[in-house]
């Protein structure tokens, strides 16, 4: 790869930004200070304009700030600080943002943890984040008594009594100034294949990355967030960063309903939606767009799943607008988007955000031309620096300064949009030639019958490996594998095409709807018909 910043993602960055700036200027600007710091300054500026709602209770900017000092008051006089880590286990709620925020100004990392887990699934990541303190919904408050952890506190219990008056016995702390550089989220990768990792990512990181795409998505002050997104998760905290650091609202449903985010939108006057394939694929099929366009829309964004393209274009029908897609992951923020100004290419994540370096390379790091297939990596302020507690060897994360994402994409020649096609455990090599499952996995979705589709590789005796589809009809449809396969012919190599289909209801699908590979192939799938 070239030595220095990365020619094309600069050029990129101005893409985004419509307008020159220097990269140094670009990294100086999304690189300073802290949430709980940016935070404070918005609650200073903006006290009175309602900052978050959740649920129907709601809280302004300088509610917000005060509440959390006063809660980080708690965590500080329990030894929460710069090295510390505390456990945040609850679903969406007022209070998750008020604990959030408030572990943050303690100077601690909060360690965010999935409100679904099982006990023994939990346990695993109390023993990886080694916490000072958690706070936690009633259940998960139980759980981690069980499991051994001090410093207990029950955000359901301080939602029953009223936040004013739980909080009221502690005087807030003074903001305390955190460099960049201090550790704010032990965020846990997704696990789809094994056990989660624990990623430390910094204030640094974090506010790169949001700011990123607060400058590429233009938000204002002006702008309502909406969404129904866990809040555990990088994806739905995004929302709720990007409240802390522009001063604008921030609506965030407790849990997804079709018929209640739909109408959040038109009751809120909601400006951005933040979504994933499953959700736009629920709202489509509830019909909420049937009769009401949500006017008050500027931009609805689409990342942590792949889109099929059918789905994509149901949705700009129905809301007036194409989605725009976009490209992360927990260990390096947002790093590729679809131009806000500009073509909202379906099926593409478009190209560098700013700040971000992104390219395509070759099993051994070196950068490929456009249009072949590589591995995406990328560095930036965004990036974290690597798995904490974890003896990874070096190279099977990061090329140099580089970190491997693990998927797969390639950029289109003439424009240089890029599009992902896969992960690279999941790249099927069959007869000794290369099989990326999005590309077959795209072919199925375009057929009339097929609602969505996933493939993996099985063990074959000819081939070493061969392709295995997973398909869910339409409503009402059924399946047959050999006029699949025929239509597949028109497309799809004979190389590429399923040698065999299972019949789905649904696919296994994690809490951000990414697809749960290693269950397709676990025996846990319903038997469909067999190609003749």
């Amino acid at each position: 790869m070239t030595e220095g910043l990365h020619p094309r993602s600069v050029r990129d960055w101005e893409r985004h930004l419509g307008r020159r700036q220097s990269p140094a200027e670009v990294r100086r600007d999304l690189s300073a200070g802290s949430i709980p710091g940016a935070a404070h300054a918005v609650a200073r500026r903006l006290p009175d304009r309602e900052a978050v709602r959740v649920g129907g209770a709601s809280l302004t900017h300088g509610q917000l700030d005060d509440a959390s000092r006063r809660l980080a008051r708690w965590l500080v006089d329990r030894g929460a600080g710069p090295g510390g880590r505390v456990v945040l286990a609850a679903g969406n709620s007022l209070g998750y943002v008020i604990a959030y925020l408030a572990v943050l100004h303690s100077g601690a990392a909060v360690a965010l943890v999935n409100p679904m887990l099982t006990a023994t699934e939990l346990g695993h990541l109390v023993d990886d984040a080694d916490p000072v303190a958690a706070l936690a919904d009633q259940q998960r408050a139980e759980q981690l008594d069980e499991l051994g952890v001090h410093h207990l506190l029950d955000l359901d219990a301080a939602a029953r009594a009223g936040w004013p008056q739980f909080l009221s016995s502690w005087a807030p702390i003074e903001p305390r100034p955190l460099s960049p550089d201090t550790v704010a989220h032990l965020a846990f990768t997704s696990g789809t294949t094994g056990r989660p990792k624990p990623a430390p990512l910094t204030h640094r990181n974090l506010v790169a990355t949001v700011t990123a795409v607060l400058r590429a998505w233009r938000f204002t002050e002006d702008d309502a967030v909406v969404h129904a997104l866990p809040l555990q998760h990088a994806h739905g905290l995004s929302g709720v960063i990007a409240v802390l650091l522009r001063g604008c609202r921030g609506v965030f449903l407790p849990a997804f309903d079709p018929d209640a985010l739909a109408g959040a939108i038109d009751t809120e006057k909601a400006t951005v939606l933040f979504g994933v394939p499953t959700v736009y694929d629920r709202m489509v099929r509830a019909g909420v767009w049937e009769h009401r366009r949500p006017h008050s829309l500027r931009l609805a964004t689409c990342g942590s799943a792949p889109l099929a393209p059918a789905l994509g274009a149901a949705v700009a029908e129905r809301i007036g607008m194409p989605l725009l897609e976009r490209f992360g992951a927990t260990e390096v923020g947002f790093v590729l988007s679809n131009p806000y100004a500009g073509e909202r290419r379906l099926g593409t994540v478009g190209f560098a955000l700013p700040g971000a370096e992104v390219v395509i390379v070759d099993d051994n790091g070196t950068e490929v031309d456009d249009g072949t297939v590589g591995e995406v990596v990328c560095r930036g302020p965004s990036v974290f620096g690597g798995y904490a507690g974890r003896s990874d060897p070096k190279r099977a994360t990061w090329f140099g300064d580089w970190f491997r994402t693990g998927d797969l994409g390639v950029v289109d020649p003439a424009d240089g949009y890029a599009s992902i096609v896969g992960r690279s455990k999941e790249l099927i090599i069959s007869g000794g030639l290369n099989v990326y499952p999005r590309e077959v996995e795209l072919a199925l979705e375009a057929l009339p019958p097929v609602a969505e589709a996933a493939v993996a590789g099985v063990p074959s005796e000819l081939w070493g490996e061969e392709v295995r589809a997973f398909v869910v009809p339409v409503p009402g449809a059924t399946l047959d594998p050999e006029i699949l396969d025929r239509a597949l012919a028109e497309v799809l190599a004979a190389y590429k095409r399923p040698k065999s289909y299972r019949v789905l209801d649904r696919l296994p699908r994690n809490a951000m709807g990414k697809v749960v590979r290693h269950l397709l192939t676990a025996g846990t799938e319903t038997e469909g018909p067999a190609p003749g």
